[in-house]
This record gives C-alpha cells, structure tokens and sequence, in this order.
C-alpha cells in the first residue's frame, strides 16, 4: 500500500494522522472484512515557529528563601525543540521589591522583607528559539511571612522611684524572627491609668517616667512590629514597675532618760511607700 499524496497547512507542524479502511474483499462483498487503520504522522515544520510560554504563577513569602522556577516548563515548541536550548531574558521594567536572578532558564525570586503582603507582581519574560523573541508575562503573589512572630516576655521592674525616668530596651526581652533586622516599638499607653505617669519610644527603647509623691504598681502596655512592617504581625507586651517613693516620718517620737548617760528613743515608724525601711539614724540638736 502507498499513499501517494498527503499535505498539511502551511504554517502546521507537530503530531497528527492519517486514518483509513482496508478491506480483504471488492465493494461489492458483503462477505469481505473490514479495519480501519490510525497511522500517526509527526510534520516537520518547513518554518522555525517561535515558542509559546504558558506562565504558572509564583508565590513567594516576604523575607523568606527565594523561589525557584524552570521556565522552560512553562514553554512549547510546535517545531519539537528543547525549551531547555532556548534563551531566556529578563526584561524591563522589573518590579522594584523583588529579587530575580535568572540562570539559563531557571528563575529565582526573592520578595523584599518589606515587600507589601498579598500584592500582585508581574516578570516580564523574553524567550527566542531562534526565530525571534517572544515577550510573555509571568504573575508573581507575594504573601505574608511564615516565620513565627515576635516573642515578648514582660518586663518587670521592682525598684522603680517616684520622679524618675526608667528606660528599657524591649529588644532585650524579644526573641525577633528576623535577627539582625531591628524591631521597632510602634506604640505605648498606661494600663492601670495611673495620674501623672507618661512613656515614650524610641526605636526599641521605651522610657517611662512616673511622678513625685507616688508608689505603687504601674503597668505599661507597647505594641512592637517585625521587619515585615506587617500590621497582622504585631504583638503586644507589657512592663510592670513597682514605683517607690521616699518612706513618710516616724511619729510620736518620744525621749526618756536613762541614766547616768542615756536615754531611750521610741517612735512610730511611718509608711514606708515601697521601699523597705531597714534603719533609722537618730540626731540630736543639743545636749542637756
């Protein structure tokens, strides 16, 4: 058997086929079996088509490892070509926030720490076979980091003294997902709202400053942000001070002689306002 003649499109190459029936009889036979026979037929194309990219979105974490595609897996060649021969090249503008590296055809991107979270990107992506390039885009989803959140243990503060200013670094009391990149304290409020007490921030230091003629407890509640400046991911902490003022006078001080040389002191020892009191110092402003 010969098939004589069998032509294509012009601008077709790839996979097809040819199917027929093959009879063991004339037309005529009813008796005469019948098959129908598939013979696959690959075309060669007598042109060099250009490559056809079918981008597969990436998604990549903010701060986190790169991630890495092929794109020669994105890409088809109706003239049968290796994707992987192909040149591929980055092309402008490129997004500013995130990091590409391209080697041959494997594509590494990285997001900026503080790349904005759910944000959309695209890469622009040239690809030529030979016969021209070809401009495709491929989307990019940035999403929000992976990494554990900030852990904060409270501050306690036992001997704090009315008047005075205390300063804290809160990053000393954190355990930061993205060390070396500093934390940052966002905000401060009084918890117990305690008159006359205030507290203030700079970078991770939180300085707080209780009145004269106070003691007693005070809590201050701050809010800290990771590198990310991820609003989701802030977390709250707390400094506690046990304020101490100056203790008040004894009272009902009282003398009575001793003789020959002496005399005995009693009084009433006054509130001591937080700060223990461990000794008292007796003066005398004449003798008799």
């Amino acid at each position: 058997m010969c098939i004589r003649d069998s032509t294509t499109r012009e601008d077709f190459a790839g996979d097809t086929s040819v199917s027929f029936q093959v009879s063991d009889g004339t037309g005529e036979d009813r008796s005469a079996l019948t098959a129908s026979i598939t013979i696959p037929v690959r075309v060669v194309a007598s042109l060099n088509h250009p490559p056809v990219f079918t981008p597969t979105a990436i998604r990549v974490a903010v701060g986190e490892p790169a991630q890495v595609a092929d794109l020669a897996q994105m890409v088809s060649d109706v003239d049968g070509a290796d994707p992987a021969t192909f040149t591929y090249t980055l092309l402008n503008p490129r997004p500013e926030k995130l990091d590409l590296v391209l080697e041959g055809s494997r594509l590494s991107v990285k997001a900026d720490v503080r790349h904005a979270r759910g944000s959309a990107e695209v890469i622009r992506i040239g690809v030529d076979d030979g016969s021209g390039q070809v401009a495709a885009e491929l989307p990019v989803t940035v999403l929000s980091s992976t990494r554990e959140l900030v852990q904060l243990t409270d501050v306690i503060i036992p001997d704090a003294n009315a008047g005075q200013t205390r300063t804290v670094d809160i990053a000393m009391y954190a355990q930061n997902p993205f060390e070396p990149q500093p934390l940052k304290v966002t905000d401060q409020w009084v918890i117990n709202d305690v008159h006359g007490v205030s507290a203030s921030h700079q970078g991770t230091k939180l300085s707080i400053t209780v009145p004269k003629q106070f003691h007693g407890p005070v809590t201050i509640g701050y809010r800290v942000m990771d590198a990310t400046e991820d609003p989701d991911r802030m977390v709250e902490g707390k400094v506690r001070l046990t304020v101490r003022d100056r203790p008040d006078p004894p009272t009902d001080v009282q003398v009575a002689p001793n003789p020959p040389r002496g005399a005995t002191v009693t009084f009433t020892a006054g509130n001591d306002n937080g700060a223990e009191i461990t000794s008292c110092l007796l003066y005398t402003s004449r003798c008799v």
